[in-house]
């Protein structure tokens, strides 16, 4: 009994870390795919920016 009181005072004393953990890791993936969307939208726009100076 008194084990599994333990086991559970670990569990919920864990638990914000491990949510915190999994919160900063799924805005991590976020923040990847934001940049990575980010970065193509500006090569993109860069790329028409050359293409347009070189036609005039």
């Amino acid at each position: 009994m008194i084990q599994v009181l333990h086991l559970k005072t670990i569990l919920f004393s864990y638990l914000p870390c491990l949510f915190a953990f999994n919160v900063a890791w799924q805005y991590r993936l976020l923040y990847i795919i934001f940049s990575y969307i980010g970065l193509s939208c500006t090569g993109s726009l860069h790329m028409s920016h050359q293409y347009t100076n070189a036609l005039h």
